[in-house]
């Protein structure tokens, strides 16, 4: 295969699952519910989506650096737009106006390092208490140990100021969902850049 080729490949696959990405996460969680039984469906939905997240991050990031591998002079005077800022960003803003970037490698510490943020500017914890903070039926966002109501530990958490825990193991859209929450609840609106 010629890195053209290659290259295509990536930006296809990415396409078809981004374009799918909750029917894709689906089928992958019904074939391990399959496997290993339904008692543990949810956090294997949970992570399946994770997954598919995960996987399009990670072919869209090898893209990019074959495309740079592929072209390292441009033939052309025209620059050659990299992504610099290659992670994830999270900005608050008041009022339209930026208030407070948060950028990491990582989604779940780029959401840590925001909500972090609101807890201690912001007061969070009066807003949603009493804690744990149970949006569904069955998993804490947040609490002040790293379990859900349950007794069940969080399978993967962010451990915040004031010791409190942050439930991470969300799929993307829902990692948005609750950073915007949680800033509306501080009265502030959030932006994401980044995959």
């Amino acid at each position: 295969d010629t890195i053209a080729q290659r290259i295509e490949a990536r930006k296809q696959a990415v396409r078809i699952l981004q374009n799918g990405k909750e029917d894709i996460s689906e089928r992958v969680a019904e074939v391990l519910v399959n496997e290993v039984g339904d008692t543990l469906a949810q956090e294997i939905e949970a992570e399946s989506k994770e997954f598919v997240d995960s996987l399009i991050e990670s072919l869209g990031t090898d893209r990019e650096a074959d495309v740079r591998l592929a072209e390292p002079a441009s033939e052309s005077n025209e620059p050659v737009e990299v992504d610099a800022d290659e992670g994830y960003k999270i900005t608050l803003l008041e009022d339209g106006d930026t208030f407070h970037v948060f950028t990491d490698d990582q989604q779940a510490d780029a959401m840590a390092d925001a909500i972090d943020f609101l807890i201690q500017e912001f007061d969070l914890i009066d807003e949603l208490a009493p804690l744990p903070y149970v949006p569904g039926e069955k998993n804490a966002i947040l609490n002040s140990e790293p379990r859900h109501p349950s007794g069940e530990e969080m399978r993967l958490y962010r451990e915040l100021s004031g010791d409190y825990y942050l439930y991470v193991a969300l799929n993307q859209i829902s990692k948005k969902r609750y950073v915007e929450r949680f800033a509306g609840f501080c009265g502030l609106d959030a932006e994401f850049e980044g995959e």
